[in-house]
């Protein structure tokens, strides 16, 4: 019980710490699009993207629905898509430069649709425990079928002692929320512009 309360304590604090950062320039921003032109979104559940697929996951429920809540909180008009068959078949790589053909099968889901993309998803333990977590994101305009928007949401988190290796089972899910959480850091709200420039 104490060991429950002390995690919540520690999930808690790590995730507005990740809610506390302010608005940053995109990895990727297509510079033919300005904020006003996106007013709903559909988000897709996650592809699967891990070399390591050992820790349990729903790409829906922990990935394209806080994801969703999060773009709700900017005022977007957002819909997060439990099953798309779609999905099955695609790569990270398949995303980066966007064939048209590919993009004109999801136009059903709207004009602009973003795909969650899960990376990483790890923990250990040594005197104490560890997690890492990482999430890409690709918002593709399904109209103009191109890329418009790509970001990427880091998570890691970690408690020494015997308190953090009594946590180590639920480590890689707390740096997966992290990640997820800051996986739409760069995306301003809604009819705001995107911070100039893009990071490296």
């Amino acid at each position: 019980m104490k060991t429950t309360a002390i995690y919540g304590l520690f999930l808690l604090s790590l995730l507005l710490l990740a809610g506390c950062a302010s608005l940053q320039p995109p990895l990727y921003i297509n510079p033919g699009y300005n904020n006003n032109e996106i007013q709903q979104i559909t988000v897709l559940p996650a592809l699967e993207g891990r070399t390591d697929k050992s820790k349990d996951v729903s790409m829906f429920s922990d990935i394209a629905k806080p994801i969703a809540k999060q773009m709700t909180s900017k005022k977007y008009t957002v819909t997060a898509v439990q099953v798309c068959p779609e999905i099955a078949n695609l790569l990270e790589v398949d995303l980066r430069e966007p064939d048209p053909e590919m993009l004109a099968t999801f136009e059903k889901y709207g004009r602009f649709v973003a795909f969650p993309v899960l990376l990483d998803m790890s923990s250990k333990v040594s005197f104490g425990s560890s997690g890492n977590a990482e999430v890409a994101m690709y918002m593709m305009d399904t109209q103009n079928k191109c890329l418009v928007w790509r970001e990427k949401g880091i998570g890691a988190c970690g408690q020494g002692g015997l308190v953090g290796m009594a946590m180590v089972g639920t480590m890689a899910h707390s740096a997966l929320k992290i990640a997820v959480a800051n996986t739409t850091k760069s995306l301003p709200a809604k009819g705001q512009p995107f911070i100039n420039g893009v990071r490296k």
